[in-house]
């Protein structure tokens, strides 16, 4: 084995110094003798790697087949694969080296992890370039690209650049960083990543477009990881930062409040653009709809902002109080007749025909059956008189704001109901009554009977007639 190997390493050395015809001799003994038949493999790569500096494809080509087959999972052949890969991989064939990176990665050996690690660095730059062909084919066919589409193809693009960075292509990474900022919607979560990546990257070629991103990146994405970074990167205090989302509406409230309406609805929009996910966004959203309707009188623009509030946040109550004006507002721009549901309902005024009602209510009377007089039930007691008062008092009880009003007249019914001269004005004009409840009044201590005067008379003629009889 300690022969094999020296001689091995010997026609190995002398290949990678180009003296090509000396390995090989040494290569073809190893190969014919008998003793190193259960090396073969190792004597086959080697000349498999002088074909490969000697760049002569055809017979590598064969040579690569023949392995393929006849020394499957072979280490040292895989040694080969990853320098071959290696080769197209500076020559930035990057197709073909994943190809051979491929082959070295699937054999555990010392070169597997590196061949693994440039393996899937070069199949994720295979997959963003299919990504992003179509999408930029499409923006410049039409110029024109839906929101979720910009975010999609600057994602997209951002980490084309973090792989042309990694693979050491400095041009293509500025490239794709730039593009990623110029495509990206300002209100994307991942907006400030991107910025703050760019200024990273060209921070010691152009440092003054790199401080101006960083300052891009603290205004606009002041609580995020990346804008607290690039504060501390120039300098920035905290008096020069937002430091919450609802400091930031406030001062919108504040600016209102004072008269400064444009300013307000910078801050509104801003919170709504870098916070979209705020509990806020929606009600900054509303504030800035309401700015332009109410005190600027800009319907149209405050249409559209209610729009995205409805877009945007459905279910919020914001969006609900506003649903009706924007329907509204679209059925008054495409000129389409009202729903009967948008129009404002009108107040019809009845002015009543009394010689009509009162000829109505005459011809009703007339026609009415006679009804069958009833006999009045004779009043009670004093207590039931009573009780059908408090039995008033407590139905209109529910139908009325002020018991006690209905109590006072209730009483003052019963009082009406218990007086003498007031039973015999509604029922008997003309007859005297005697009042029915005058003896509950009179005093129970009082034992005198009282005697009408008919009843005097005719007990003084049973008098008499007593003394004549005697």
């Amino acid at each position: 084995l300690t022969l094999f190997e020296s001689r091995l390493y010997r026609a190995a050395c002398l290949a990678r110094t180009g003296d090509y015809e000396k390995a090989e001799e040494i290569l073809d003994a190893l190969e014919n003798d008998g003793k190193f038949e259960e090396w073969k493999e190792y004597v086959f790569a080697q000349k498999m790697n002088i074909y490969r500096l000697k760049n002569e494809k055809e017979k590598f080509n064969q040579a690569e087949a023949l392995a393929d087959t006849t020394y499957v999972g072979s280490r040292a052949i895989a040694a080969v694969y990853y320098e071959k890969g290696l080769d197209y991989y500076n020559a930035k064939r990057y197709s073909k080296a994943r190809v051979y990176l491929g082959k070295a990665r699937s054999v555990s050996n010392p070169t597997s992890k590196k061949a693994a690690y440039l393996y899937d660095l070069l199949m994720n730059w295979s997959r963003k370039k299919a990504a992003i062909a179509p999408k930029f084919v499409k923006l410049e066919r039409t110029g024109k690209l839906k929101k979720f589409e910009r975010a999609s193809l600057a994602k997209d693009l951002y980490e084309m650049a973090r792989i042309q960075e990694k693979l050491g292509n400095p041009d293509s990474a500025r490239f794709y960083y730039e593009k990623s900022v110029e495509i990206v919607p300002p209100d994307d979560k991942s907006a400030a990543r991107y910025y703050y990546s760019y200024a990273r990257f060209i921070e010691k070629d152009e440092p003054l477009k790199s401080d101006s991103l960083m300052t891009l990146v603290i205004d606009r994405y002041p609580l995020s990881e990346y804008g607290r970074d690039a504060a501390k990167r120039l300098g920035f205090t905290q008096a020069f930062i937002v430091d919450s989302v609802k400091e930031l509406y406030k001062s919108g409230l504040s600016l209102m409040n004072s008269g400064d309406y444009n300013y307000a609805i910078e801050q509104f929009l801003k919170l709504y653009d870098y916070y979209p996910k705020s509990e806020l966004a929606p009600k900054a959203l509303y504030s800035a709809g309401w700015i332009f309707e109410k005190k600027l009188e800009l319907y149209p623009i405050a249409a559209e902002v209610y729009k995205t509030l409805l877009e945007r946040y459905p279910n919020t109550e914001y969006a609900e109080d506003v649903r009706r004006s924007v329907l509204y507002a679209d059925f008054i721009a495409s000129k389409t007749p009202l729903p009967d549901s948008l129009k404002t309902p009108t107040l019809r005024v009845y002015i009543p025909r009394v010689r009509e009602l009162l000829e109505a209510a005459n011809q009703s009377v007339a026609n009415e059956p006679k009804r069958v007089k009833r006999k009045k039930k004779k009043s009670g007691s004093l207590l039931d008189i009573f009780d059908e008062a408090k039995d008033l008092y407590d139905k209109a009880k529910e139908a009325i704001t002020n018991p006690e009003e209905l109590l006072d007249k209730a009483k003052e019914k019963f009082n009406e109901a218990t007086n003498a001269d007031s039973l015999k004005k509604r029922f008997s004009p003309g007859i005297k009554i005697n009042n029915p409840f005058k003896d509950l009044m009179e005093s129970k201590d009082s034992t005198q009977k009282k005697v009408s005067p008919s009843e005097k008379k005719k007990g003084e003629g049973k008098n008499e007639k007593n003394k004549k009889n005697k």
